[in-house]
């Protein structure tokens, strides 16, 4: 199963999973956002606890599972809402086999993976 770079206007593959059971899901907002008159991005992903948009660096947040696809799909989105260091340091203590994509402020991407995640057998492309 490929998991894509996330970049916005074009589908990279960043990464292969060879998995046979369970369910992958992504949650982003590099596909699905609004632009401001401004100029200022607004992710279509609310924080539950403020009814704003989310606005920190983490763009994409990938989860392989066992679950259920409903599960990852809850849970990637959760993940996305807490952000890159909050969401990182939860999936870690669940053991979760998470990817996580930044966006840095010069444009270029930064990739954290759990523990879980770094057992997958993967495939670069």
């Amino acid at each position: 199963i490929a998991i894509e770079k996330p970049v916005s206007g074009t589908r990279q593959i960043d990464i292969i999973l060879a998995v046979t059971n369970g369910a992958v899901g992504t949650s982003g907002n590099y596909r699905h956002y609004i632009i401001s008159t401004s100029g200022k991005k607004y992710s279509h992903i609310l924080n539950p606890h403020t009814g704003t948009p989310i606005d920190h660096t983490l763009v994409s947040v990938s989860i392989f599972s066992e679950q259920s696809s409903l599960d990852v799909d809850a849970l990637t989105t959760s993940l996305m809402v807490m952000g890159p260091d909050k969401g990182f340091a939860w999936a870690q203590s669940h053991q979760l086999a998470v990817i996580f994509f930044e966006v840095l402020p010069d444009g270029q991407f930064k990739t954290t993976r759990t523990t879980a995640f770094e057992k997958l057998q993967l495939v670069t492309p």
